[in-house]
């Protein structure tokens, strides 16, 4: 009997069953060891029943995985193809349920961005909407027509550059200035 069948032998059946049940939890000795126990007490059978519970519980929650990774990949796919339209509408959230009844009503097809995806939520409280080309002009217009405020589609990046370069030249100019008119700065 090894050591690790002497401390288990006190073990209830349910503990046991737990130890086998999971593996990534105890060193391989401790699993056969408890194995051997469950063997002497006669419960195989009752542990199979678990273990094959335990696969099919496992084997669902695969699947469930996997359908989430589709549908995650549907969305990207499906997102792709809407920017590239290269139409969009930034709704304030607050006014989505009016806008959206609005474009069910006209039977206009649209592409939600999921806020985690790029979306400006720390800038701007909006939601994204992508459209075909062909109804652009009709989402304009209902947009004007419920009054929608839309918020604009703010990259910071190209004026951050340009900041940047202006910063940079402003500086270079001082320098400039300063080695050559410095002397008579400096000398009065």
């Amino acid at each position: 009997m090894t050591d690790f069948q002497t401390h288990f032998s006190s073990f209830s059946n349910e503990k046991l069953f737990s130890i086998i049940l999971n593996p990534k939890d105890y060193q391989p000795q401790a699993i056969e060891a408890a194995r051997a126990i469950v063997k002497e007490r006669g419960l195989e059978d009752e542990l199979n029943a678990l273990l094959q519970k335990q696969a099919a519980a496992q084997d669902i929650q695969e699947q469930q995985e996997f359908e989430q990774v589709v549908e995650k990949a549907k969305y990207y796919k499906d997102l792709v193809e809407w920017r590239e339209t290269g139409v969009s509408f930034s709704i304030r959230i607050f006014d989505i349920p009016r806008f959206e009844g609005q474009l069910g009503e006209q039977e206009i097809v649209f592409h939600r961005e999921d806020k985690h995806v790029g979306a400006q939520l720390d800038t701007y409280p909006t939601q994204m909407y992508y459209f075909r080309k062909e109804d652009a002009e009709a989402v304009d217009l209902l947009v004007k027509k419920l009054e929608l405020i839309t918020a604009p589609y703010t990259d910071i990046k190209p004026f951050f550059k340009f900041e940047i370069v202006v910063t940079i030249a402003v500086f270079f100019i001082l320098i400039i200035c300063i080695i050559v008119f410095g002397n008579e700065f400096f000398s009065e």
